[in-house]
């Protein structure tokens, strides 16, 4: 049989460049090692996965200063809170005259201690009004104010790695940052930014409306890459928002005219404007708050629309009632694992990050290299990043007695893991100090906070300690001297 000319020069030039991939392997060629990837079989689970920094959020309310929040109150008050967040008010009335006293203080301690009994993380609003109505509640001044902050800050930072972000500027009704004394552009700007420089900077900053954003950071722009993350105040002010999809504007978040290009920066966009602009901002800042008013902006497909653009990652479960039984009547129809799902259950499983491994390959790192590349595949499955840092370990177990032959960092920043784009993990793979033999390849991606493994959409096809200690099966590799 005569050979087709181009079919050789094509198999020459492979073997020539060191590298041939057939049948969803990979053959790579080594400095005198052939070497065989065998990708793991990558299936998503559709379950729910109840990873740290995002979900569903219930709302607890302490006054600190009565005496009644020891330890054991606290603890038997979230007994039973599935959730990975809880919404912490911390109502300050109290002291509106008065510096906080040193027993109030004590308490607040104590009951930041027992939240850190539980595997909770903590968005945390201090407010002078838990009613609606902050006339004659707020301290007479902003010097007073800023002095409430710097002596809960002390509180605060002892506790950085439990408190996850702190909403609003303490003022306004229910601490939401309008009505009272303090929410004109003025105030708002000074307490927000007085609250940066005193809280802990691995500690976010949440305020109610991209326009106070704007306000605030004194920019036009969202959050640049090359930015985030920084410390500064502009890459640490996130977003809530409490009247989620209740209305084309909001519930008055947003304008229901467009803005135009003489616009300053706390002018209000339309929902188009303003939804694009939270695309690109919170990409690098947490947005979450709370669905209200049943509506066709909260219809289920209509929300996941939103929620996807906006990049949210926490809601209240609790609030509001009609909103969320309209999606747990709502029956999911998908060809993929969430088929059958309601629209709460779809909902909740998309907060936040949900991380997918969905391939790897291997690539010649250098023609004369002892070190052959592996890249790793990993997609965003959520409608949000996780905006706090986490670490990636690789480990290669030899298969004839399944000791760790090596782990590797591959010195990957999660966070820039976005929603919808298929982010990549590469390493390299010592050959030469590996040797002949099988390995297998592990994935596991921890939180540094707590040490918790982080659980990935994969099907492991590993289970045990296997799949707890080292993590995600993701290949076999194969190594074999020339």
């Amino acid at each position: 049989m005569k050979k087709n000319p181009l079919v050789v020069s094509i198999l020459v030039l492979a073997l020539a460049l060191g590298f041939l991939t057939l049948g969803g392997l990979t053959y790579i060629y080594v400095n005198h090692h052939n070497i065989e990837l065998t990708p793991a079989e990558f299936i998503s689970s559709g379950e729910a996965l109840g990873n740290p920094y995002c979900g569903w959020y219930r709302i607890y309310y302490y006054a600190p200063g009565n005496g009644d929040n020891d330890v054991n109150t606290v603890t038997e008050g979230y007994r039973g809170d599935r959730n990975r967040l809880a919404l912490v008010e911390i109502d300050l009335a109290g002291f509106r005259d008065t510096d906080i006293s040193d027993d109030a203080l004590n308490e607040l301690n104590e009951i930041f201690r027992a939240w850190e009994l539980s595997d909770k993380n903590l968005i945390v609003r201090f407010l002078y009004d838990a009613e609606g109505n902050v006339d004659g509640k707020e301290p007479d001044s902003v010097d007073r104010i800023e002095s409430h902050m710097d002596q809960v800050a002390s509180v605060v930072n002892d506790h950085a790695a439990l408190i996850y972000m702190l909403q609003g500027s303490f003022a306004g009704n229910y601490g939401e940052m309008h009505g009272g004394a303090y929410s004109d552009r003025t105030n708002m700007r000074e307490l927000v930014s007085h609250l940066g420089l005193v809280v802990d900077q691995s500690i976010f900053l949440s305020v109610r409306t991209p326009s106070y954003y704007r306000l605030i950071t004194m920019s036009m722009d969202p959050i640049a890459a090359e930015n985030a993350f920084s410390g500064m105040l502009s890459t640490r002010v996130g977003l809530y928002n409490d009247g989620m999809t209740g209305s084309e504007t909001d519930m008055g978040t947003y304008a229901d005219v467009p803005w135009t290009d003489n616009r300053v920066y706390d002018t209000k966009g339309d929902r188009t404007q303003e939804l694009a602009f939270q695309s690109k901002l919170c990409k690098y800042v947490p947005n979450g708050g709370e669905v209200v008013n049943p509506n066709k902006y909260n219809d289920f497909l209509n929300a996941v629309s939103a929620f996807s653009t906006m990049h949210v990652s926490y809601l209240d479960e609790d609030y509001d009632v009609s909103v969320l039984k309209k999606w747990k009547l709502y029956n999911v129809s998908t060809d993929d694992n969430y088929n059958g799902d309601t629209g709460y259950d779809y909902i909740g499983k998309h907060l936040g990050y949900r991380f997918f491994v969905s391939g790897i390959s291997a690539e010649l790192y250098g023609l004369f290299s002892n070190e052959a590349t592996v890249v790793m595949t990993m997609d965003n499955l959520g409608y949000a990043p996780c905006y706090m840092p986490l670490d990636v370990q690789i480990t290669i177990l030899g298969t004839d007695n399944y000791t760790v032959v090596d782990t590797i960092d591959p010195g990957v920043d999660t966070r820039f893991f976005a929603p919808d784009e298929a982010s990549q993990i590469r390493f390299n793979v010592p050959i030469d100090s590996l040797g002949k033999g099988d390995y297998t390849l592990y994935l596991k991606i921890t939180d540094p906070v707590t040490g918790e493994n982080i659980a990935l959409d994969n099907i492991n096809e590993v289970t045990g300690n296997y799949q707890d200690v080292y993590g995600l099966y993701v290949g076999h590799l194969s190594v074999d001297p020339d």
